[in-house]
């Protein structure tokens, strides 16, 4: 799955200017974290067409780049998570940066971002863990 990184001042408006942009465009965001970098901040963005939104936030300025991430359906429990590291983890894949998002159905999406990302994917199917495509 392809994660949207957008780079942005860190002050009022601008992810107002990137949403506006987006909606326009008509392209759903999925999921979306913020980061403080001082000055600056990372806005990360699961959304549909993000070759697309890419494209146009560049247009508009914005200094974007995409990144491929794994995304992994995980079952909405207490244990789940620890579950699916613990796989990671035995298989000796590093977590770089991640975060998670709930889905209906007491089901969330766990999203990462490890080396060798196809390796990963086969890893956590072969497991039984279905990709998350959106």
């Amino acid at each position: 799955m392809k994660q949207l990184h957008i780079f942005l001042e860190n002050k009022p408006g601008r992810i107002e200017r990137i949403t506006a942009i987006l909606a326009e465009a008509e392209i759903n965001i999925t999921a979306m974290t913020i980061q403080d970098t001082g000055e600056y901040g990372l806005f990360k963005v699961l959304l549909e067409r993000p070759n697309e939104a890419q494209t146009i936030l560049s247009e508009k300025g914005f200094a974007c780049a995409l990144k491929d991430v794994l995304a992994v359906r995980v079952a909405d429990r207490p244990g789940e998570l620890n579950r699916m590291v613990a796989l990671l983890n035995s298989k000796g894949i590093n977590i770089k940066d991640g975060h998670g998002f709930p889905r209906p159905n007491n089901e969330s999406v766990f999203c990462a971002e490890v080396d060798d990302l196809a390796a990963v994917e086969r890893v956590v199917s072969a497991a039984g863990y279905q990709l998350f495509e959106g």
